[in-house]
């Protein structure tokens, strides 16, 4: 599963953008990362769970999204 998810993307070109970040509980939050390129769909937000112990940060799952493709110019 790691390896998939690994190289999952790398067959396609895409733009990576941190849109947001929430503190869940003590110990971690979600970040949410937005994709924009030329994988099936085209468009797609990931949310990433990570947990906090110390100096280390340990991302542990993520869900997808799919959103709909952006128009030029469109917020």
């Amino acid at each position: 599963m790691r390896e998939f998810l690994t190289s999952a993307g790398s067959q396609f070109e895409y733009t990576s953008e941190l849109i947001g970040a929430q503190r869940v509980d003590d110990t971690g939050g979600v970040a949410v990362v937005h994709l924009e390129g030329d994988f099936p769909g085209g468009v797609a937000d990931l949310r990433y769970r990570f947990t906090m112990a110390g100096d280390q940060i340990t991302v542990g799952h993520h869900h997808l999204r799919a959103t709909h493709r952006r128009q030029p110019g469109a917020l």
